[in-house]
């Protein structure tokens, strides 16, 4: 049975789970870009587990969520870095917009590749599937 509703709420938690290597990725200095295509493959599973198949919908929730949660999980890593630094939550809520703007090039880099290699993982699927061609079974020759 199709539930869309369901698949777009499935996408969006399967997205925002998606975003945890992003955030751990970052915290040991290596490329966090790489772990969007870990964030599009969890929202695309998680709207096919919701609502059963991939349709037209879930393309379109799968590109909000993508265009979403990659920013949302730089903020997340910049949030928890700006905490191990010994701010408190309201000192970094308040200093995050000066620290945006201060590091616009490495923030911008990083969702940008982000958005790249989630697009390399989901690009399949918006390709339309082209039927097979049909093959003749082989005749024993006796």
């Amino acid at each position: 049975m199709k539930n869309k509703f369901k698949g777009v709420l499935f996408s969006i938690l399967f997205g925002l789970v998606g975003t945890i290597p992003w955030i751990i990725i970052s915290h040991f200095g290596w490329v966090v870009s790489l772990a969007g295509y870990l964030i599009g493959l969890a929202a695309y599973t998680g709207y096919v587990k919701g609502n059963g198949s991939f349709d037209r919908v879930g393309k379109i929730c799968l590109v909000i969520v993508i265009l979403i949660t990659i920013p949302f999980a730089e903020l997340v890593n910049i949030f928890i870095a700006g905490l191990l630094e010994g701010l408190n939550f309201i000192q970094v809520a308040l200093v995050l917009p000066y620290f945006i703007r201060w590091d616009i090039d490495h923030i911008a880099q990083n969702i940008l590749l982000g958005y790249f290699m989630a697009a390399l993982g989901t690009y399949r699927f918006f390709i339309p599937r082209r039927n097979k061609i049909p093959v003749e079974p082989i005749q024993n020759i006796n």
